[in-house]
């Protein structure tokens, strides 16, 4: 989550229902999201992660961020917005198994941190 100071406060009361009621079903949460909050929350995006399935790095989305996440949010609030494909990746653990990370398309991880 971003910054606290800049979180509005249905979303960090939004926070606590669900850490004190972990089996509640929410609904259309898209309304609460806009530009502002998005853009706080890319600080959170790792920059130096993998590419996700969109081929787009952190330093691609970012060149152009503001227009990104204008159009981001609009298709959350036209619900045109759908999750991309995970890519699967494969890591080897000391054991000699292999742990499973799924990595997210670039603007997927803006809206999953």
């Amino acid at each position: 989550m971003p910054d606290q100071s800049t979180v509005p406060t249905s979303l960090q009361g939004l926070a606590n229902k669900a850490a004190n009621q972990p089996n509640y079903r929410f609904r259309n949460l898209y309304g609460l999201l806009n530009e502002d909050l998005l853009l706080d929350s890319w600080t959170l995006v790792r920059q130096d992660a993998a590419l996700g399935v969109d081929r787009v790095s952190a330093q691609d989305y970012e060149q152009d961020l503001a227009a990104n996440v204008q159009d981001l949010v609009t298709r959350l609030k036209e619900k045109r917005y759908h999750a991309k494909l995970v890519r699967r990746s494969y890591i080897p653990k000391a054991d000699g198994k292999l742990r499973p990370l799924g990595i997210l398309a670039t603007e997927d991880k803006l809206l999953q941190p």
